[in-house]
């Protein structure tokens, strides 16, 4: 038995996390452009969700069990494909984007440590012709 923690759409397009690259004096950046502006859209949107009228995490948040997290990733179909997915360097690699999906759903306070995902689904594709960009995202706690 399994409780819907979360069920959302977030608009913009997916980006797969960067390796860190030491710059020096301790300081870690990542190597990948705008993959910070996406977990930011991600957290933006979750927060939406879950945070009450005060500011503060509804009851229930964060989730501190096991955790299941399906994803499907949208991506704007390219003109020069006019068939076929998203299995290009273009897009990234689904281990990275997983990645940087579940570092922003924790940072969002959604659940309290992404080591909690005990089963993850993701899934990368062209949008169809009504839909844009972004990730349908689906995160369900034990009961």
């Amino acid at each position: 038995m399994t409780n819907l923690l979360l069920d959302i759409d977030v608009i913009g397009t997916p980006r797969p996390k960067g390796s860190m690259r030491h710059v020096g004096r301790g300081i870690l950046v990542e190597n990948r452009a705008h993959s910070g502006d996406w977990r930011h859209t991600v957290v933006t949107t979750v927060h939406a969700e879950i945070v009450d009228g005060d500011g503060g995490l509804r009851d229930g948040y964060p989730e501190l069990g096991p955790v299941t997290v399906g994803v499907t990733l949208r991506f704007a179909r390219p003109k020069s494909r006019k068939t076929g997915e998203p299995a290009s360097r273009s897009t990234g690699d689904v281990d990275k984007h997983a990645r940087n999906l579940l570092d922003a759903l924790q940072d969002s306070g959604l659940f309290k440590d992404d080591a909690q995902v005990v089963n993850l689904s993701i899934a990368k594709r062209y949008c169809g012709p009504s839909e844009v960009p972004g990730a349908h995202i689906v995160v369900c706690g034990a009961a």
